[in-house]
């Protein structure tokens, strides 16, 4: 392993690989089909309720704001709660063989709110009524379904690419830069804002005036299609038993993120992307 990671200069890799060896012995407190005593279960599913809660409910709040949709948000906040909590059950408890066994809160995403927001956008830019802007979204939700579920049986013959964490750290706007977003006068722009200083009145040390925080998503969703401003590297990696991704010349052969070539040009190049109107005005 030592001569595996010492072929070159990869500092950021080497760090990934430092930090993220198996430890000797399991940590885990409870196996896959072990059942807690009934007090530590509860507050294991307080926690997830109380942890999930605001996850789940946050998307639909800037979706309603941005949109427009203040009469209908009591609805929707009720919807996400309710098929969150039944989907969350059908995981856990796997129905007719349906689920994976194990507490995998279900519930909206963060993940869908820019094309969720850029189907809303266009109906409101026609003219369309709070009814027909919620249809075409459920539209839109309801066909992407159907996609993720065929795209999920080929899954694993996918082209997969791992960003290190190593990589993404450095990752956040500040300065002029920063200054720039947060002048910017895009409903969703504003709305990111307005949840990034609610979400920031708990933590000290967070300025939302002045920077960002780490913005490790970034680089993810950017390699969906781009690989500019990085070094990719074709090679083995594991997932350990205490979930970490560490290399292994017998491991499953992925590219994988391991420095940057111009993390300045990312900086401008994100900027850009941010400032971009999510769809037409006419």
């Amino acid at each position: 392993m030592d001569s595996f990671l010492h072929q070159g200069e990869r500092p950021l890799l080497r760090e990934l690989a430092m930090t993220t060896e198996s430890p000797t012995s399991s940590e885990l407190l409870y196996g896959l089909d072990d059942r807690p005593a009934p007090l530590p279960a509860f507050f294991a599913a307080l926690q997830h309720v109380l942890a999930c809660f605001v996850g789940i409910v946050t998307p639909t709040l800037i979706i309603g704001g941005v949109l427009g949709l203040h009469e209908q948000l009591p609805y929707l906040i009720s919807m996400g709660l309710m098929v969150s909590g039944v989907g969350t059950l059908i995981q856990a408890r796997r129905p007719f063989g349906i689920g994976a066994g194990m507490i995998c809160v279900q519930g909206t995403s963060f993940a869908f709110l820019s094309a969720v927001l850029a189907a809303g956008l266009m109906v409101k830019a026609r003219g369309g009524s709070p009814d027909e802007i919620l249809a075409m979204i459920f539209g839109v939700c309801f066909f992407g379904a159907f996609i993720e579920m065929v795209l999920s049986r080929f899954i694993g013959r996918l082209q997969r690419v791992i960003t290190p964490l190593d990589t993404c750290d450095r990752v956040k706007l500040d300065g002029a830069r920063y200054q720039r977003v947060l002048a910017s006068a895009d409903p969703l722009t504003k709305a990111i804002f307005e949840n990034y200083r609610a979400w920031a009145v708990h933590y000290k040390g967070v300025d939302p005036s002045s920077y960002s925080t780490i913005l490790f998503d970034t680089v993810a969703v950017h390699l969906v299609f781009s690989t500019q401003f990085l070094t990719m590297e074709r090679m083995g990696v594991k997932v350990t038993d205490a979930g970490m991704t560490i290399p292994d010349p017998a491991g499953p052969q992925l590219e994988v993120a391991i420095d940057w070539t111009d993390l300045s040009g990312f900086h401008d190049y994100l900027v850009e992307r941010l400032l971009a109107p999510v769809c037409a005005a006419g």
